[in-house]
């Protein structure tokens, strides 16, 4: 047996190498898969290196450029290999529900009728239309009198190059134009309209020779066939009930609930109803003459059912209201808003839609008013135009500008006239009409007496209550007009009449408060001033002739009046024990003065005589006088900082 390490030959029945020593017959792990590791890294290293190539293959190659573009002529040839595709993919659907019918007609009848009766049967289960012709289908496009697209419809022509049209697709279309699925473009100028049609037809210019199935006159009794044109689904042996009263040429009729598109049945080879897709729910089925007569041009479609109205003048200002400033584009827009509509509110577009012009009303008010401009946008949007447009969150968004520029009462008088015959109008009371009339009462009451003016307050809460007896806010308002007024019982017993709730609490306790001042001042002199405040300004009249103002000072032991004053009355000296002037110390040092005496004293309706005064001149303030303790002495004193009132009863 070879050594696997030193190679020497042993003997078979040796365990170890003679020569190394190794173990026999065991390779080392080491040895055993020496080989297997660098295949092994071998492979990673190939897979690593290829995986590189691949994702930076654009960087490290260069390739030659590619023409993505397909011309005009290219993209034609292949919309009519799909066109192609389309077509023979509807005969071979239809071959196979033929054949099927064929099959089921034969099991069900005796053999010696099969052959009698197998092609009435197919007839009468839609006909041959994919044998005989195809559907001709494309789009119409309608423009307005401005160039832009107001709509477009999916169609499919009938021969002699009739369309039905549901009409109020048509609404607004002032040039009309046919697009079909193969190519190829033409007007559409005549058609078979008459007023109160549901759908008309329209006759593509110059498409009389372009195929298309025949027109018939609709069969209740038979069954139809539905083919799409807008995908390629078909439905089979359909029977179509009437769902109400014919309009004009054309009866509507239920559709099975899978059919939601735009569709031809057909009936013995014919067309005979429409689906329409989203734009009715229910088929129309043909039962008038073949082919139908032209009677109207499309200018007379135009002009009979949307010249001259509101949807035609929203539609022409559209571009011009984002150029206009904000007034003047307010103004454009009621004044198209104020014409009558020609159409009905279910057929109207959506881009001429009067609920969505009031809106964008609505915002334009808005804009104007926050930026300064509610005096000119009042102008234009007065009661009666509000009345005639119909819409109370105008109206709400009008009122702040009535506020600013004409005051609380107009905006008041707005609401009570304009906004109750609005609400009256649409049958249904709008709580945020009350709630902004009751506010600007509030807020007009309140600026009423602030100001003091108590008399015009006093009606404005009777105006207000008749409306809003209720209202806790306006009822505190009313008892502070009446304590305005001096009469504090009133107030009182108006005040405890009922209850508030807690966001009125500190309200009510102030006028509590006053309530309580004004009951200690009945039979004594109210003195007051700023709450807190060390200093009790207050005015007297002496001798009956001379207005003076004092500081009420509790430290002073006489009344002090300046010596100007004392001259303009002439008043009389007390003589001194001493003789000559008195020396009195103040807060400046020893001042001479002299003692004189004032004959009366008027403050607050109270007149004390006999009162005995120091001239003297305050520094920094020689024109008032200090309210000593020898007048003061003559009254209980009720000094109540935190409510500001200084009550003087006399003794």
């Amino acid at each position: 047996m070879q050594c696997l390490r030193c190679r020497a030959p042993n003997k078979a029945a040796d365990d170890h190498c003679a020569r190394c020593g190794a173990p026999l017959r065991v390779r080392r792990r080491g040895d055993r898969f020496k080989k297997r590791k660098f295949f092994i890294i071998a492979l990673l290293l190939a897979l690593w290196g290829s995986g590189f190539l691949y994702v930076f293959r654009d960087l490290l190659f260069d390739h030659p450029a590619r023409n993505t573009t397909v011309n005009a002529a290219r993209l034609a040839e292949i919309e009519k290999k799909k066109e192609r595709k389309r077509r023979e993919l509807r005969r071979k659907l239809r071959q196979a529900v033929k054949e099927r019918r064929a099959a089921v007609t034969a099991a069900a009848l005796p053999e010696s009728n099969n052959v009698a009766r197998s092609r009435p049967a197919e007839a009468a289960a839609g006909g041959d239309l994919a044998a005989d012709v195809e559907i001709v289908s494309g789009w119409v496009d309608f423009t307005d009198k401005w160039g832009r697209q107001v709509t477009r419809v999916r169609a499919a022509l009938v021969s002699g190059g009739w369309t039905a049209l549901p009409v109020r697709a048509c609404y607004g279309g002032w040039q009309w134009a046919w697009r079909g699925d193969s190519g190829g473009a033409a007007g559409i100028t005549r058609g078979a309209w008459k007023q109160g049609d549901d759908v008309a037809f329209w006759q593509v210019t110059g498409a009389e020779a372009a195929g298309g199935p025949p027109l018939g006159r609709w069969t209740p009794e038979d069954p139809v066939d539905w083919y799409s044109i807008e995908t390629l689904k078909e439905r089979g042996a359909i029977r179509l009930t009437a769902a109400g009263r014919a309009v004009g040429d054309f009866v509507p009729v239920r559709l099975p609930d899978d059919i939601e598109e735009a569709g031809m049945f057909v009936q013995n080879g014919r067309v005979v109803a429409w689906s329409f897709g989203d734009w009715f729910y229910t088929g129309y089925a043909w039962q008038g003459s073949a082919p139908p007569q032209a009677a109207v041009t499309v200018t007379d479609f135009y002009q009979s059912t949307y010249a001259g109205g509101r949807e035609e003048k929203l539609a022409e200002i559209q571009p011009l209201l984002a150029k206009s400033e904000t007034v003047n584009a307010v103004a454009m827009l009621v004044d198209a808003l104020l014409l009558e509509p020609r159409l009905p509110a279910n057929d109207t577009p959506y881009y001429v839609d009067s609920g969505r012009a009031v809106t964008r009303l609505r915002q334009m008010v808005e804009s104007a008013v926050g930026a300064g401009q509610g005096a000119a946008v009042a102008a234009v949007l007065s009661g009666d135009v509000l009345v005639r447009l119909g819409d109370i969150d105008l109206l709400l968004a009008v009122v702040p500008a009535i506020t600013s520029s004409r005051g609380f009462e107009a905006a008041i008088s707005l609401i009570e006239d304009a906004g109750r015959r609005i609400v009256a109008n649409g049958g249904v009371d709008v709580p945020a009409v009350n709630e902004r009339h009751l506010r600007l009462y509030q807020d007009w009451l309140q600026s009423l007496v602030t100001v003091k003016a108590m008399d015009e307050a006093w009606q404005v809460y009777d105006r207000a209550r008749a409306f809003y007896p209720e209202d806790p806010y306006l009822h505190l308002l009313g008892v502070e007009v009446l304590l305005e007024t001096g009469n504090w019982q009133e107030a009182e017993a108006m005040l405890y009449e009922r209850e508030y709730p807690a966001s009125l609490s500190d309200r009510f306790q102030l006028l509590a408060r006053k309530i309580s001042a004004a009951k200690a001042a009945e039979g004594s002199i109210a003195i007051r001033f700023e709450p807190y405040s060390d200093k009790i300004p207050v005015t007297a009249v002496l001798n009956g002739a001379e207005t003076v103002d004092f500081m009420v000072d509790t430290g002073a032991s006489m009344v002090t009046i300046p010596s100007a004053v004392a001259r303009r009355l002439g008043l009389r000296a007390v003589p001194s024990y001493h003789g000559g002037d008195r020396v009195v110390s103040t807060a400046g040092g020893p001042v001479r003065t002299r003692e004189v005496v004032i004959d009366t004293l008027e403050l607050g309706g109270w007149v004390e005589s006999e009162v005995h005064a120091l001239v003297l001149d305050i520094p920094d303030r020689p024109d008032i006088g200090l309210l000593g303790l020898n007048y003061l002495g003559r009254f209980q004193m009720d000094l109540r900082g935190d409510e500001g009132v200084l009550f003087l009863t006399p003794r």
